[in-house]
């Protein structure tokens, strides 16, 4: 349950209640040789264990070594050394000892292939991304050009993305995160909105909309499952927030009404540019008070978290517009640490999550879709989480301190429904790695995991009146 607002009911400012959930970091290294203790060092990964078992043996590995500074122990399989290099390497490089961490990275390289098994290919790209970060830190005017190129890869990703692209479907289609998280949070819209007359959805970064087509269907049809009748259909509007170029959403937008026509639903679609958040007004959003406004929120917190101005704007600007429900989707995981080792170990476990589900759904001999998800995503986030520094360090943070943010804002968490997670019981069915999916409640909120690791959590909330 949400604690009680406080009594001056004046909002926390952002940077505050990050900084206290970094106080909690403090203890990270105790916590993360508290966690790798309870693995048995002398237990060896089985054929299907996950990367996690392997990552954790390794740490164990690591942590012994620390203590008392000897050869790797014997005995271990190619993986859980190939990853113990990682881990020294990634140690010697936040110790600022770069003779040592290239020579950990040498070895890496040569045991490591991006056509190569599981271990291999993750420690294959996590290299990549502490070399650049390397050059960055010992070559004057590096910082600058892997800055502009990782503007330049990140842009390219999300051009990828927004576009409905062959990839973009494969990840649609195959990879279970996508539809669990959006067909969740479009369920959780339905039963909010399923007797309005006038439905106004915002989207604060809508990316493809793929989930909006689900919306639809769900509109145009009965609780019998039938196809309702023309007489008196609910009128839906979309709302996109955008802050980066009006184009990557445009084709966006007229699939969207090509669908909504297919449908027989009154549609419409309008794009919010501003630079900023601080910049979006009320006026911005032709707000009709015969709407049922719901807010839709796929990623686009966490990028916020080190933009606290734009971050209160936009919670500002929520509490004036107070929406039925608001649907959260945020990763669930802390890199909000100022400690690069912190961050590393947090981003091996999480993504080495991803890169074990993109194994198991994604079959070698998928025409090479695997690799490509691997070369241009994945690798493009390890990148962003590890590479960047200072200002531009990426923060993220887990469920529990974006629940202790939003009570602030007297936002109330709404549990999911069982039909919402009936939905997603359904569709874990349909995928080939959906048996690996682990769902865990966490207060109101969904955490969905892969073998045990968390990747997300979906949740939804309204304003207390």
């Amino acid at each position: 349950m949400l604690s009680p607002p406080p009594s001056d009911h004046t909002p926390k400012t952002v940077d505050t209640l990050f900084s206290s959930a970094s106080l909690h970091l403090q203890r990270q290294k105790t916590r993360i040789h508290n966690f790798f203790r309870n693995q048995n060092p002398e237990t060896q990964p089985q054929q299907d264990s996950s990367i996690s078992d392997v990552i954790r043996i390794a740490a164990e590995k690591f942590i012994d070594s620390t203590i008392e500074p000897t050869d790797p122990p014997s005995g271990n399989s190619d993986d859980v050394e190939l990853i113990y290099h990682l881990l020294r390497a990634a140690d010697e490089l936040d110790h600022k000892q770069y003779e040592q961490a290239t020579h950990f990275l040498d070895l890496c390289d040569s045991s490591s292939s991006k056509t190569g098994n599981l271990a291999q290919r993750i420690t294959h790209y996590f290299v990549q991304a502490l070399r650049e970060k390397l050059r960055n830190e010992t070559s004057s005017g590096a910082h600058l050009v892997a800055y502009l190129m990782s503007e330049f890869q990140r842009l390219k990703v999300e051009e990828t993305i927004t576009a409905i692209s062959p990839i973009v479907a494969v990840l649609h289609e195959k990879i279970p995160f996508f539809q669990v998280g959006q067909l969740a949070g479009v369920q959780a819209i339905v039963e909010r909105v399923e007797k309005a007359k006038r439905i106004h959805i915002i989207d604060l970064r809508i990316r493809n909309g793929m989930q909006w087509t689900a919306l639809m269907q769900a509109l145009s049809t009965t609780a019998k499952g039938e196809r309702r009748p023309p007489g008196s259909p609910q009128i839906l509007k979309i709302t996109a927030i955008v802050t980066m170029s009006e184009n990557l959403v445009r084709g966006t937008g007229e699939r969207l009404a090509k669908f909504a026509e297919s449908m027989n639903i009154p549609f419409s679609f309008k794009s919010v540019v501003v630079s900023s958040l601080t910049e979006i007004d009320e006026a911005q959003f032709d707000l009709n008070p015969k709407e049922t406004v719901a807010v839709f929120s796929e990623y686009a917190l966490q990028g916020l978290v080190s933009e606290p101005n734009e971050l209160e704007a936009l919670m500002g600007f929520m509490r004036k517009i107070r929406p039925s429900i608001m649907v959260v989707l945020e990763s669930e995981v802390n890199l909000n640490s100022s400690v690069f080792a912190h961050r590393f170990v947090e981003v091996l476990f999480h993504y080495g999550a991803y890169f074990d589900c993109v194994n198991a759904c994604l079959e070698s001999s998928s025409g090479g879709e695997r690799g490509l998800i691997e070369s241009m995503f994945l690798n493009n986030h390890v990148r962003e989480l590890l590479v960047k520094e200072g200002e531009e360090m990426a923060r993220v943070v887990t469920v529990d301190v974006w629940r202790q943010f939003f009570g602030r804002f007297f936002m109330w968490e709404v549990e999911l429904s069982s039909s919402a997670m009936e939905t997603v019981n359904l569709l874990l069915g349909r995928f080939v790695g959906g048996k690996y999916c682990t769902l865990d409640a966490d207060g109101g909120s969904l955490i969905v995991g892969w073998k045990g690791t968390p990747i997300f959590s979906i949740s939804t909330w309204k304003f207390l009146h």
